[in-house]
């Protein structure tokens, strides 16, 4: 049976592998849109729709504007098609022009990620023969998302949904899409990190533009193993880590802070005095995980928070969405210069709470 499909030319916006069911009720409760769930790491948008900025979804993670379902995937003809709408957008005033990068990547699916490559490759062959100009501005992605950008450069994304349906768009960085491929930004591991968590709490400093500075205070909540609380003090942030269970941190001598480590319960832990950071990724309820950041916040007890919301396996949505409120009812307020969640590339089935005082 063949995958579900938009009208050839529509948006196409990408998330984690099993939450497109998630991004699709987040469009119609916080954008008024409706999307068709296009497999398990998309979503499709009819194109009248004006797209959201990609940093006010939450479970988006790329987006392609004015997408394209290519009707041949035979490489070659792929290619030409791809070639084709580069002639077409030369003719108009939003032509492509500057450095450009091609991203041609799957959501874990070794398929569709062959499909979108073939092609790639293929459309590179004919850019040599017919287009060298255009060739020489090319750069590698790695080289294109990490060095200095200008609004005219350029993607182009080649996306396998699946072995049977591959989408291609042509975006400048004005429309606001990820400069990394596929909009994931893999973390390096963090040196001497007992566990892959520490990544979520650096992924999360990068989203919020800011990261603890020298002499900061800071708690964590559920520290053990104690990835979280080396985030914080390689940053230069003193830290206490709070839990019953032991710490796994074998040095800290790279460290620019400290760790104090007290034996206690993270659900009731309040500090004595204010403390710019509190961090917490304890697995329990969502429902907990609010009540307890509702107590420091109204308690004026931190400045800034990272806070990791775990979601359940099924039913996922009424606690995403009592997560994404909280959000909302206290950026009204008008205290946060930043209050919002994000599903992170480090995330699994959990989403990210980020705030910022004003």
């Amino acid at each position: 049976m063949s995958p579900p499909s938009l009208p050839q030319k529509s948006h196409v916006i990408l998330c984690r592998p099993g939450f497109s069911e998630l991004l699709c009720s987040e469009l119609a409760t916080f954008h008024s849109i409706d999307g068709q769930v296009l497999g398990p790491a998309c979503v499709g948008l009819k194109e009248s729709t004006v797209v959201p900025p990609l940093k006010t979804m939450v479970f988006a993670r790329q987006i392609m504007p004015n997408a394209i379902l290519v009707k041949d995937l035979e490489p070659g003809k792929a290619a030409a098609e791809i070639v084709k709408r580069l002639q077409i957008l030369a003719k108009r005033s939003n032509s492509p022009e500057g450095h450009w990068t091609i991203h041609s990547f799957s959501m874990d699916d070794d398929d569709a990620l062959a499909a979108a490559r073939k092609i790639a490759k293929a459309f590179r062959a004919t850019l040599k023969k017919t287009d060298l100009e255009m060739d020489s501005n090319y750069l590698d992605p790695e080289i294109f998302a990490s060095t200095a950008r200008k609004n005219k450069d350029f993607v182009i994304q080649i996306f396998g949904s699946s072995k049977d349906q591959v989408y291609f768009n042509i975006s400048s960085l004005s429309t606001g899409i990820s400069i990394h491929e596929g909009g994931v930004q893999r973390m390096k591991r963090f040196h001497d990190a007992p566990s892959r968590s520490a990544s979520k709490l650096s992924e999360a400093f990068l989203f919020m533009g800011k990261h603890p500075k020298q002499d900061d205070t800071g708690v964590d909540l559920g520290a053990a193993p104690g990835g979280w609380s080396m985030v914080l003090a390689f940053h230069g942030t003193h830290v206490i880590a709070i839990d019953h269970s032991d710490l796994d941190i074998q040095s800290k001598t790279h460290l620019a802070g400290s760790i104090r480590h007290l034996r206690e319960n993270g659900l009731k832990y309040l500090p004595e005095k204010p403390v710019d950071w509190l961090v917490c990724d304890m697995v329990m309820n969502g429902s907990q995980t609010l009540e307890v950041l509702s107590n420091w916040i109204s308690g004026n007890h931190m400045k800034d928070f990272v806070v990791n919301v775990k979601l359940p396996n099924n039913n996922s949505w009424p606690k995403a969405i009592e997560a994404l409120k909280f959000c909302e009812t206290h950026r009204q307020t008008g205290a946060w210069k930043f209050i919002g969640a994000k599903h992170l590339y480090h995330d699994r089935h959990e989403i990210t709470l980020m705030g910022e005082r004003a």
